[in-house]
Formats: structure tokens, C-alpha cells, sequence
């Protein structure tokens, strides 16, 4: 028993030997016949011939960077010398790796010996024994034996070395299992079909390509994608890896494979079909159990494939196969049928590239800089990095942009094959199907009424159509989306189809298209044209379009102004001189219409050109006609002068610097400014064109936008550079400008645009052009000097600063100007003191130290002069008041050592400083120190002056306690009874906690002046607002003291409040006043619910409401209840309103659970309480507003309390408003999830009814999702 044992598993061994041998077709001599001709092959190599396949052998072993000593340079003769090959170690010792070879067969034992020997002698080969790490000898004797095998290691081990023989058997095994290559290279044996090879020989071979993209780059962008791969090959058999020809499937699964297999210890084959069977290969490659991940490139293609994927149900005999295949868009579904018989496949789908990736692809891997050829190639690739590839060696072979301009060759080659050979070249009707799906972008099948018209011309019906995409769809030519939306997913072959149909085979005459497409499907018509004139750029295709375009031309022309009209505006390119008579003759007829000049504001026209006539004008800013469009722009504006501010735009937006100005040697420039500069002197409207639009032309770095194919928009900074264009063009402009510079009128503006240039500073400028441009400016600042001393020399400092971060030397320009009296107060306040290494509070303390010592130092009788020279800063320089101010108060601080002096400034403050606006508190302590508090008021009351209010009120506030007295009090009452303070439209608060000192004398004292302040409601809000402003702050007042405040008079404090939220929606934006006057007072409830009814149309664009924080009260039940039932009842009260009020008030921060609890439990307490009643659709209203979650438990527990379909079908259980940004797919399909989730508790025959209603919901939002995903497509496509 025993014995069969034993011999019935040496029988199932043989079994399953047979069965692996029967799999791949082939026999066992079959093998070892190759490999025995190899040994042959191999011992026929003559000396350097052994030593050349042997350095190739040990290369694909892993051994780098081979030094070879005993051969002559391109000979196959050897030369005299030890080692005869050498590299050092990969390992990171450096030490060094010796290569001895041999063919010698007699005395093979005493050969190696001597070898190896002469590798440990350092006379020989200059290394210490230390540095050696290994000796490889490789020979091609079978007669070593095994004691001269231990003899010889042991020889190497004393030393420290490893020593690797590699006779003629291990040779010739491992070149028939993983080198095949080898073998036909150097011995003329091919052993396999040439379709499998290791990652090396594989890029190779597909490199050799010259169609191919090579994948011998640096893999860029698509990382996550990587991770992702990687991840799908570990956890599964078999990986399909999908999408459109040329889209990178190749190089990402090359990128895959490799680290998954460095990382996990697989042997990595390589399979690309040669239409041979593959199975013999399979055996050679695949000779023994262990690790393989197989890539299989365009598995669609390979002969055998099924061979490969039975290797999958041998991993109980050893074999751990992992497969990882490429296949086309279009055969995919063949491919992973033939998987799925074996297992089921991950699938992964690679996408195209953005434009951008393709840009920085050509960047990277072929060094293309050139815009205009990186332009045109992303126009021809369409996101496919092949084409890209290919078009960007085409370009960078022949230099010449010509070269990429028509894509017909590098199309044709590509696709050529596919179409060529399928019904579509054959069946007219099938390609005029795959023209218009590839014109349009897009067709949905359930509206073709449009296209009748189409399919009348080529004697179609939809009927057919609708056939022919069906069966251009089983081809995968097509793609159509829930029996829908048709489109060509594979903008390329889109492309091609679009020239293959209406250019090479003209199976319908263009204009015909054009003219029923012009009317119907503009957008497509319009797209199919712009490709056909971008990408396919041959002269045959240019002229025939051309022709077309002009049929439908003078047919328009002849028939429909309007429909004329949109037909230029779309193709003025085909007709440029015949467009611009037809535009002169609309501006001649268009009605002429005047403006106020100083009314217009330049600045206010950022919606762009909207203007149909400009955006004709503007498209010829690149053209040879440039001259006479720009005429026609200045005579539609001084016929339109209304809209003067937009021509200024269109010149500044569309005639500006662009990317294509400086290899244009800013042609459009020169010629924008020589029509403006000849105008120029016509009339006041011409002046003040030239000004707005000159200072934007004399940027030193552009702005330009572009909306992307991508439609992204795309920001570009675009810096000038000096050329002789743009020294024509900004001269003319400079001198222009100087000529209007000595009129009085315009001297502010031509000042505005040299502080303009001052600003700004862009790494990326010409410096040149600062130099080139600074001579003109000089000019310019001594004839604008006038106009504002201050800004001049402002101006001066910035440029002299900019001037200085780009190296210009400018010597001591504009030093007079920095000798002016407002310079030096200026430059001595403002707060300019930090930076530079300088910290804030450093360079605040050397502020304040300079401006005491300059203050010091001032002659009591300038003061005068300071102030109003201060004042007149403030009133130029409005943007730096806050400074400027702040600065002057630190200047009367330092004066107050000294009485005379401060008095002085005082008092020139009050006659001279109107637009000056320093807090006079601490002022006003000073004076107190010097006058005494009687004079004190004396002194600031006495005179008018514009802050005067500011300084009585600063003078109550900070009156020493110890002064107050009723005078004061009374004083102070006067001067709030006072209406001065009506023409106050700017003010800081005025804080009321003053007050406190006065209640001493007077306890009401804040009952009366809040009276008082109430009353100025009647003339202003404002007013009332600086002092109330901060009653209801918390950083001033807690709500329990207002109310203890108030507590006699708590009407008024009602009437302010209310007031007060009315006025500013902010004030008590939290609602922690409310909430506390509430549980104060029952009658705050009241007022706050009439409140709400006042104002119900703020209610419905709030997005909060203070009443909110009453969730947090103990009496929040009786609040809401309260709020609802009086809502509620209100008739004038809309139920929309009643809505958005409660969804608002109902809002929840994820942290506050004691506030969303209550909500919930109030929710739940409103609903028992009016299960039965009508209230219940008003409550469900609003509940329709909430979260999924608190909306579920809703609605669970009304069914509990009221099972009445009639009710249940009135309730509303999803919100009116829905949607977001991107996608509204992902809120359609939550409203789905939301009724699923009620369906558990809909259950028995009472509810039944109830059950079918969620079910038609449900139903209802799938044919919503699906119209939507139509839509969507249709949208996308056509974009």
C-alpha cells in the first residue's frame, strides 16, 4: 500500500507536467533541442565575441555600468590585461566587481585559477584586495569540477570576496528562460516569437516606433492614478486597463507593473502582439512555479490571449499569475467577456490629459518652449499625449510651425487604418451619421425634429439615423448615453470624422450644412468650422471652406439683414474688407448721441465689451485692415459718445499687450496708438479717450485672461520688453501726453497715470524699459508739479524706490521737490517706520521719538502753516488719513511740555484742520491741566469749527469724576438737545458707559439721555445709531445690566431696540439681548413676532434670525409654540415667509447639541400637538427645510400619530430649493436615499397607500437623474 502511494503521486505529478506541457502546445524536446543550440551557438563565440554577449548577459543580471579592459575599442579582439571587465557595486560599498572571461576548454581548472588569482594581485590591477567585493568568471567549459569549485570560493572567501562562476549551462539556461533576446542578437537563435521580453527590451522595441509615443520619459501628472493601479494589482488576478488610443494607458501600466513588481518580488513579462500565437512563449518565459505579473499591451490584439488568462487556474501547482493588459476603448468589452470566463477583472479607465499636461508634457520631454507651437499641438492632440508627442517631434524635426499647422497626415496615420477598414468608408449614410454627431458635438435622439431638414438633404430619415449611430455604437465609434445622448468620445477621432466627411469625401456640400446649421446649431456650426480652419491648415482645405463660407455669405447678404448681420459678426474673417464697409454703414445710420464727459467714470466698465459692433472691430487687431477697423472704433465713438468708457475698455482689453505682442513686435500697439495720436487734437471727447486709455497702455506688465478649451480661465502676466516696437509705440504715447500735460484741465489725470506707473512692481519686468521710459516722466512731473505738491512728491519717492529694487541708477532726481515743506511734515508723520528688518513695535517707538523731537523743534509761529500744510495732506492723501491723523497726535502729545505751544496748535486745529480728525479725549485731559475745566469748555465751545460735536461729547466723556457737578450735567443734556450734529454722516461710537460717573447726582441720567438721543430718530438713524450702537455689545454692557438700567422705563427701551435692529440687521446679531428681555418680559415676545410681521420681506432673504438663541432658554417651548401659532394665524402673513422664518431659526452649528436637540424635541411636540389639524402642512413646510435625518424622524413620528393618506399626501417632504455647485445628480439622488430610508417604516395595509406614494417619488427622481445626466452631457459636449 505504501508503494502505490508513493507511486500514485509520482503519477499525478507526471499528470500535471503533461497537462502544462499539452497547455502550451509544445513538447519537452522541443525545449531542450533550443537549449542545446544555444550551448552550440554559444561555445562557437570566439573570444571577444564571449566577452561582448557576456557583458550584455551580465547587464540584464543587474550589473551596471561595465568598464570593459580586454577588449579593443570597436573590434571584437581581445587585449591582454586583468580583469577583463570591471564595475563597482550597486550595493553602496564602491567597492569593485572583477570580470575574467575564458573559451579556453583544456585545463579549465588551472585557466580560472590563474584568472582569479591574477584579480587578487594589486601589481596587476592597482586595487587593494579590500576594495574588491566580487569576482565573476564567466567560461564555457562543462568539465569544472565541484572540488575546484570549493577550492576556488574557498580561495576568495579569505580575502573577503564573493566569487560567482558562470559556466556554459547556467549561460544557456538563463538566456532561454529570461533573456531570449540574447539569443537572436548574438547567437542567431530565435526562440521565442518576439512578442514577450522583460521591461527593458519592451521599451525598446516600442520606442523604435516612430508612431509611437516613447515611453522612455518621465512620468508626470497622473500619481494618484499610479497608487491606484498599483493598489488593483495587489488585491485582484487581473487588471484591465481602458480608454482612447494615445491617452498614456501604456506608459502608466510600464509604471505600474515596474514597482509593483520591484516591490513584491514578481518577474515582470512583457507581451505585445505580432498577430503570432503566443503559447510557445508562454512556455519559454514561463518554465517553473513562482511570481509573474504579466502586461499584456492591446490585449484586443494578441493571438492566444485566452493561453495567458488559463495560467489563472494554475496557482495550486505553484503559479502565482497576476495580469495587468491594455485595451482599446472600443474592443473592451470583448476583452473582459474572454476575462470573465476566468475571473473577474478590476477595470480602470485613463482619461485624457488636460492642456495643461500636455504643455508641460512637450515642456519636459521635448524641450518645446515656443507658445505658438505649443498652441497649435494642444489643438491638434485634444488631451492625447501621443498625438502630442507625435506632433511635437514632427514640429521640432522640421522647425517650421507650418509643419503641425495641418494635422490631415498625422490623423490619417492614426485613424486612417480603423476607419478605413469598417462600413464607414464604405456606407455613405453611416459616415454623414458620424459627420453630424462629429459637427453638432452632440445629438439627442429624442429631439430631432431640427435635424429633418438635415436628413432631407441626404435622403435620410430619423428612422435610419437613429440606426446608423446604433450600429456606429456596437462599433464603438460612438458612444450613446442612456439610449439619448449621442456623441464621439474621442475628440480626435471626432475631429477627423469632421474633415474625413465634409473635406475629403465632400459627401454633402459644406455650405448646405453650414446654412441649415448657421440657423439651428450655431454653436456646433461654429465649432466644426473653427476646427476645420485650426487644425487642418493645408491650402485645399482653407480655399474650399473659404468658398463655402462665401456661398452662404451672399446668400445671407440677399436675403436677412438680421440673420446677415449675426453671420458677420461670426465670419468677418472670410471678407475682412467687404465686414468693415458693412460696419461703416451701420455706424453711419446709427443715431448720434451725446454725453457729459465729466459725468463718465472709466473705471466703472469692468462687464467688458458687450457692444456687437467693437467686438467685430476688436477681431481685426491682429490683421493687416488694423487701421481701418481702429478708424471705425473712433468714428462709432464720436458718433455714440454714451459709450466712450467701453471703446477705452475694448482698446485697452483687446488692443493691449498679449502673449503675441512681442514676436509681433508690438504691431497692434504701434498702430492703436498712431490712430489715437492722429485724433488726438479733434475734440475734447478724443483728449480724454487718449488720457484713459494711454496711462493702461503704459504698464510696465500686462493682465490678460483667457477663457481655456478647457473652459477654465487662464491668467497670463506679460511683461514689456524694449524692442524698436515698443519704443515707437510708448514714445508717441509719452510725448502725447506731454503735449496735454501744459493744459490746466488735464494735468490731475496725467498725475494720476505717473502714480499709477510708480506702483507695482513685478519681478518679471524689463528693467530697460523704466530707463527707456524715465526721461519722458521727468518731463511730465515738472508740468503736473502744480497740480499737488504732495502726490508729486509722493509719486517721486515711489518711483525713485522702484527704480532702486531693479538696479536703475537715476542720480538725484525730483530733489527739489523733496525740499517742500508738506514733503517733510509727510514723510516725518506718516507711518513708514517699520520693515527692513525693523519690527512693528520697534518702528512704532521710533515713530513716536522722531515725530517728539520734530515737534520739539518747531517754531510756535509756524504752527499755523503746520496745520493747515497737515490739513491739505489729509485732503490730497484721503487713503492714508487713519496715519496721517494718528501721526498729528503724536506730534500734539510731544508739544505738551510746553503751554504755549499746545494752546497754539489747539487752536490752529479748530480754524484750519477741517479735514483733519484726531481723537481729542487725551487733548482735552491736557487742557483740562492747563485752563481748568470752566475754560476748558469756554475754549473748545466758543468757536465754530467742523468737529466741534466730536469735541463736546469727548469733553462730557472724559470730565474727571471729581468735576462733575449739575452743571455739567445740564450742559450736557443741552448739548444732545442740540440738532448740530444733523450734517454728521461718518463718526466712530460714542460709548455711553460715561454715563456712570453722572447717576451720583442723577440716577435716571441714562433713561435721560436715551430719551433724548430717540428723539433724533425723527431727523436721522445715523445719529442714534453712533450711541446705541453699543448698548447691545457685550464687551460693554451685559444684558442684565440694560435691563436694570431700564427697568423704569422698559417701553423705551423696546422702542430703541426695535429701532435699532431695524436700522442695522447686526445689532444684537446673536440674540442674547432678545433671549434675556424675553425671559425678562413676556411682552418682548410680542413685540419681536410683530417685528417679524413688519418685516416680512427681510424675513425671506435672511439667513438667520436672533431669536435663535431662545433655543438655549429654559422656556424655549413656550417661545416657539407662541411664535408659530401667531405666525400662523396671520393671513397677511405669506406661508412662504412662515417657511424660510422657521427653516432660518431652526439652522444648527454641528457643536451645538443642546440647541439641536431642543429643536427636535420642540419639532416633535408641535407635531402631536397638531397631528389632526391643517397646522400640520404650515409645520411640514418648513420641516421640508431640514436636514435628512431630523426630516425622517419627522415623518416617522406623524404616521405614528396620524395613518389618514389624505393628510399624509397634503405634507411636504422635501425642500423647494436644492442644488449646489457642479453636478446636480448627487442632490437628486439624495432626495432618492431620503424616501428609501422611509420605506422601512411604511408597513401593512394602512400605510400601503402611503408606501406607493414614496415609491412614485422615488421613480419620479430616477427619470429626473436620467434626463439630468442627458442634459449634462449634452451641455458638456457642446461646450
Amino acid at each position: 500500500m505504501p508503494t502505490s502511494g508513493i507511486s500514485g503521486r509520482i503519477i499525478m505529478q507526471d499528470c500535471i507536467l503533461v497537462i502544462i506541457i499539452e497547455l502550451c502546445g509544445i513538447r519537452k524536446d522541443g525545449n531542450m533541442s533550443k537549449l542545446t543550440n544555444i550551448k552550440n551557438k554559444i561555445n562557437q563565440l570566439e573570444g571577444g565575441a564571449f566577452q561582448e554577449f557576456c557583458d550584455q548577459y551580465l547587464a540584464r543580471k543587474g550589473y551596471d555600468y561595465i568598464f570593459e579592459l580586454g577588449m579593443k575599442s570597436g573590434t571584437m579582439k581581445t587585449t591582454t590585461g586583468n580583469p577583463d571587465t570591471y564595475f563597482k557595486s550597486k550595493s553602496g560599498s564602491g567597492k569593485y566587481i572583477f570580470v575574467v572571461y575564458t573559451t579556453q576548454q583544456a585545463s579549465i581548472n588551472v585557466k580560472i585559477e590563474e584568472d582569479i588569482r591574477k584579480c587578487l594581485d594589486k601589481s596587476k590591477t592597482g586595487v587593494d584586495i579590500c576594495d574588491i567585493g566580487e569576482i565573476i568568471c564567466c567560461h564555457t567549459s562543462s568539465t569544472l569540477n565541484a572540488g575546484k569549485d570549493k577550492e576556488l570560493h574557498e580561495i576568495c572567501e579569505k580575502k573577503g570576496i564573493l566569487l560567482s562562476l558562470y559556466g556554459i549551462d547556467r549561460i544557456a539556461n538563463d538566456v532561454y528562460q529570461y533573456f531570449p533576446i540574447l539569443a537572436k542578437d548574438f547567437l542567431g537563435i530565435s526562440i521565442d516569437t518576439n512578442q514577450t521580453s522583460d521591461i527593458g527590451e519592451f521599451i525598446s522595441r516600442y520606442d523604435s516606433n516612430e508612431m509611437a509615443a516613447p515611453l522612455a520619459t518621465n512620468f508626470q501628472f497622473r500619481y494618484k492614478e499610479l497608487e491606484n493601479m498599483v493598489a488593483a494589482i495587489e488585491n485582484s488576478k487581473v487588471v484591465v486597463v481602458f480608454g482612447k488610443a494615445g491617452v498614456g494607458k501604456t506608459r502608466i501600466v510600464i509604471e505600474a507593473s515596474r514597482r509593483f513588481s520591484e516591490q513584491n518580488a514578481y518577474r515582470l513579462l512583457c507581451i505585445r502582439s505580432n498577430d503570432l500565437p503566443i503559447f510557445e512563449d508562454l512556455a519559454s518565459y514561463i518554465p517553473m512555479p513562482g511570481n509573474y505579473l504579466v502586461f499584456i499591451d492591446d490585449a484586443n490584439e494578441l493571438n492566444g490571449f485566452k493561453y495567458v488568462l488559463r495560467y489563472l487556474n494554475m496557482a495550486e501547482q505553484g503559479y502565482n499569475i497576476k495580469i495587468i493588459a491594455t485595451v482599446r476603448d472600443y474592443a473592451r468589452k470583448y476583452v473582459i467577456d474572454q476575462i470573465k470566463e476566468f475571473t473577474m477583472p478590476v477595470k480602470i479607465e485613463i482619461d485624457k490629459f488636460s492642456d495643461d499636461e500636455i504643455r508641460k508634457l512637450l515642456e519636459e520631454n521635448l524641450k518645446i518652449k515656443n507658445d505658438l507651437y505649443l498652441d497649435q499641438i494642444v489643438k491638434i492632440a485634444e488631451g492625447n499625449p501621443r498625438i502630442a508627442f507625435l506632433s511635437g517631434k514632427l514640429a521640432k524635426d522640421n522647425q517650421k510651425l507650418e509643419s503641425i499647422q495641418d494635422a490631415t497626415q498625422l490623423y490619417e496615420m492614426y485613424y486612417g487604418k480603423y476607419i478605413n477598414t469598417s462600413i464607414i468608408s464604405t456606407d455613405d449614410k453611416v459616415c454623414l451619421s458620424a459627420g453630424i454627431i462629429a459637427l453638432l458635438g452632440t445629438v439627442n435622439l429624442e429631439h430631432l425634429d431640427k435635424l429633418e431638414i438635415v436628413f432631407n438633404m441626404i435622403n435620410m430619415n430619423k428612422s435610419e439615423f437613429i440606426t446608423n449611430l446604433k450600429l456606429l455604437h456596437s462599433m464603438e465609434f460612438i458612444e450613446i448615453n442612456y439610449d439619448k445622448a449621442a456623441h464621439i468620445s474621442d475628440q480626435c477621432l471626432s475631429n477627423y470624422m469632421l474633415y474625413y466627411t465634409f473635406f475629403e469625401r465632400k459627401l454633402i456640400p459644406f455650405s448646405e450644412i453650414l446654412d441649415i446649421g448657421f440657423k439651428d446649431f450655431r454653436s456646433g456650426i461654429i465649432r466644426g468650422v473653427n476646427i476645420l480652419l485650426n487644425i487642418f491648415q493645408s491650402e485645399q482645405s482653407q480655399t474650399y471652406i473659404k468658398k463655402e463660407v462665401e456661398k452662404v455669405w451672399d446668400k445671407y447678404k440677399k436675403e436677412d439683414n438680421e440673420l446677415f448681420f449675426d453671420f458677420v459678426k461670426v465670419f468677418h474673417g472670410f471678407k475682412p474688407v467687404e465686414s468693415l464697409l458693412y460696419v461703416q454703414q451701420k455706424i453711419e445710420c446709427t443715431q448720434k448721441v451725446e454725453a457729459n464727459l465729466n459725468t463718465i467714470n472709466f473705471d466703472e466698465n469692468s462687464g467688458g465689451t458687450k457692444d456687437e459692433i467693437l467686438l467685430i472691430l476688436a477681431d481685426y487687431r491682429y490683421s493687416v485692415y488694423i487701421s481701418e477697423a481702429l478708424e471705425l472704433i473712433i468714428m462709432y465713438c464720436q458718433k455714440r459718445q454714451d459709450i466712450i468708457a467701453e471703446v477705452a475698455d475694448t482698446l485697452i482689453t483687446y488692443f493691449g499687450v498679449d502673449k503675441y505682442s512681442y514676436r509681433n513686435d508690438y504691431y497692434t500697439l504701434k498702430n492703436v496708438v498712431k490712430v489715437l495720436s492722429e485724433h488726438c487734437e479733434d475734440n475734447q471727447l478724443m483728449k480724454n479717450l487718449f488720457i484713459n486709455v494711454s496711462g493702461k497702455l503704459l504698464a510696465l506688465c500686462f493682465s490678460s485672461t483667457e477663457l481655456s478649451r478647457e473652459n477654465k480661465f487662464v491668467l497670463y502676466k506679460i511683461p514689456v520688453q524694449l524692442t524698436d516696437g515698443s519704443r515707437e509705440y510708448r514714445s508717441n504715447l509719452w510725448n502725447k501726453l506731454i503735449k496735454l500735460s501744459e493744459y490746466a484741465e488735464y494735468k490731475d489725470k496725467i498725475l494720476k497715470i505717473i502714480t499709477e506707473y510708480s506702483q507695482g512692481w513685478y519681478e518679471e519686468i524689463d528693467s530697460k524699459v523704466i530707463e527707456f521710459d524715465f526721461p519722458y516722466i521727468e518731463h511730465l512731473i515738472k508740468n503736473v508739479y502744480e497740480v499737488s505738491v504732495i502726490r508729486t512728491a509722493k509719486t517721486c519717492d515711489q518711483l525713485i524706490k522702484k527704480c532702486k529694487h531693479y538696479s536703475i541708477i537715476i542720480d538725484n532726481k525730483f530733489e527739489d521737490i523733496f525740499k517742500s515743506q508738506e514733503w517733510l511734515i509727510y514723510s516725518t508723520l506718516s507711518e513708514k517706520y517699520y520693515g527692513n528688518g525693523i519690527s512693528y513695535e520697534q518702528g512704532v517707538a521710533k515713530r513716536k521719538s522722531i515725530i517728539a523731537e520734530y515737534a520739539k523743534n518747531y517754531d510756535e509761529e509756524k504752527l499755523n502753516e503746520f496745520v493747515y500744510l497737515c490739513n491739505n495732506i489729509v485732503g490730497q492723501l484721503s487713503n492714508e488719513a487713519w496715519g496721517i491723523n494718528e501721526g498729528i497726535r503724536l506730534f500734539c502729545q510731544a508739544l505738551e511740555f510746553d503751554r504755549n505751544k499746545y494752546l497754539t496748535f489747539i487752536n490752529s486745529y479748530f480754524i484750519f484742520g477741517r479735514n483733519l480728525n484726531v481723537y481729542p479725549g487725551s487733548l482735552i485731559v491736557k487742557l483740562f491741566d492747563y485752563l481748568g475745566v470752566d475754560k476748558t469748555f469756554s475754549f473748545i465751545t466758543d468757536k465754530d469749527y467742523i468737529q466741534k460735536n466730536v469735541w463736546m461729547f469727548a469733553f462730557f466723556e472724559v470730565l474727571p469724576q471729581e468735576e462733575v457737578s449739575n452743571r455739567w450735567i445740564e450742559e450736557f443734556m443741552s448739548f444732545l438737545k442740540n440738532d448740530d450734529d444733523k450734517a454728521i454722516k461718518s463718526s466712530p461710537y460714542r460709548q455711553l458707559r460715561f454715563l456712570d460717573k453722572y447717576t451720583m447726582l442723577r440716577p435716571k441720567i441714562y433713561i435721560d439721555v436715551a430719551v433724548i438721543i430717540n428723539e433724533k430718530f425723527k431727523y436721522s438713524s445715523f445719529i442714534p445709531h453712533i450711541y446705541f450702537g453699543l448698548l447691545f455689545d457685550e464687551n460693554v454692557y451685559k444684558p442684565i445690566e440694560i435691563i436694570n438700567i431700564f427697568k423704569d422705563n422698559m417701553s423705551l427701551l423696546q422702542d430703541i431696540y426695535f429701532k435699532m435692529i431695524d436700522y442695522d440687521i447686526h445689532e444684537d446679531y446673536s440674540g442674547v439681548y432678545i433671549k434675556a428681555f424675553i425671559e425678562n418680559d413676556e411682552t418682548w415676545l410680542t413685540l419681536y413676532i410683530q417685528h417679524v410681521i413688519n418685516n416680512e420681506k427681510s424675513v425671506r432673504y435672511s439667513e438667520s434670525d436672533r431669536i435663535s438663541a431662545c433655543w438655549l432658554s429654559d422656556k424655549y417651548q413656550q417661545i416657539f409654540d407662541k411664535i408659530f401659532y401667531e405666525l400662523e394665524k396671520v393671513d397677511d402673513f405669506y406661508k412662504w415667509s412662515l417657511k424660510i422664518f422657521f427653516r432660518n431659526i431652526l439652522l444648527h452649528r454641528e457643536n451645538e447639541q443642546e440647541k439641536m436637540n431642543n429643536q427636535t424635541n420642540w419639532l416633535i411636540h408641535i407635531i402631536s400637538d397638531n397631528c389632526k389639524d391643517e397646522k400640520i402642512v404650515s409645520i411640514f413646510d418648513f420641516i421640508s427645510e431640514l436636514g435628512p435625518d431630523v426630516r425622517k424622524e419627522c415623518v416617522v413620528h406623524f404616521i405614528k400619530l396620524n395613518k389618514d393618506y389624505e393628510m399624509f399626501e397634503k405634507l411636504e417632504l422635501e425642500s423647494n430649493y436644492w442644488g449646489g455647485e457642479g453636478s446636480m445628480i448627487p442632490y437628486m439622488e439624495q432626495r432618492i436615499r431620503f424616501y428609501k430610508s422611509l420605506l422601512p417604516y411604511f408597513t401593512g395595509l394602512e400605510l400601503l397607500k402611503h408606501k406607493k406614494l414614496l415609491l412614485e417619488n422615488i421613480e419620479m427622481w430616477k427619470r429626473r437623474i436620467e434626463k439630468e445626466q442627458i442634459k449634462e452631457i449634452l451641455e458638456e459636449r457642446i461646450s
